[in-house]
């Protein structure tokens, strides 16, 4: 239902699916965190440094997941839905002793995992 305009060009160029792909809702660059015209980071409260939070959400994901500290193949995101949280986003808002922390770590929404 949700994919990111860099994953379905990645399909469609590079799988046999081609073109017939889609999504109901298509997330473009504005929905990565570290995206120069993200729109999570665009209008701050005064004293919050873009920069800072940035680097929050990096350093804290490579403590977590040094391979994808930004969430899945870097996709930066920021999703969760009622059931679960994907991997493609932000591993400081769903990683978990579960997940295999080496910190404790308490997650802002859970992600569940597969069977």
């Amino acid at each position: 239902m949700f994919a990111s305009s860099e994953g379905l060009n990645r399909v469609r160029n590079s799988t046999v699916f081609k073109h017939r792909c889609g999504a109901v809702y298509e997330l473009d660059a504005t929905y990565k965190w570290t995206a120069g015209n993200s729109r999570y980071l665009s209008t701050l409260p005064t004293g919050i440094d873009r920069s800072i939070l940035i680097a929050l959400a990096r350093v804290y994901g490579e403590a977590l997941v040094p391979a994808h500290p930004l969430g899945y193949d870097d996709s930066e995101l920021l999703l969760g839905f009622s059931h679960n949280t994907p991997d493609n986003t932000l591993p400081i808002i769903w990683f978990e002793k579960e997940h295999g922390a080496t910190e404790p770590w308490y997650p802002i929404f859970r992600r569940y995992p597969k069977v």
